[in-house]
């Protein structure tokens, strides 16, 4: 008896290749859209605007506080229930760029917060 059969291998191999190519297409897209979204995010932390700071600051921690299977589950589920239609490809690539925008926008502020007085100034 065989255990393995590649000819099984063989004939997914092109599925598998799709899925690949797929996975790759969402994950440079996510990325582009965190991290264009992420310097907009960290940008409106840095206002002098007490209440707008503090709102994008609520805005990203919820983001970040919340599974990302959770927030794709409801924009894509709960979406169409309160008449918000989405495409699957375009809700995916959407909720990925927004939650690891939220990371990014933590980091860039942190960065911006930790430049020097000096370096401002040079």
């Amino acid at each position: 008896m065989k255990i393995w059969d590649w000819s099984y291998v063989w004939e997914a191999f092109p599925y598998l290749y799709q899925g690949a190519i797929v996975t790759i297409e969402a994950t440079l897209l996510g990325f582009a859209i965190a991290l264009i979204l992420g310097l907009v995010f960290a940008m409106i932390r840095q206002s002098p605007n007490r209440y707008v700071s503090t709102t994008m600051a609520e805005i990203v921690e919820f983001i970040r506080s919340t599974p990302l299977l959770l927030q794709l589950f409801f924009v894509y589920f709960v979406g169409p229930q309160i008449g918000i239609f989405i495409p699957a490809w375009t809700a995916g690539v959407g909720v990925l760029g927004i939650h690891y925008a939220a990371y990014c926008s933590e980091v860039f502020r942190g960065g911006i917060e930790n430049v020097d007085g000096g370096q401002w100034e040079a």
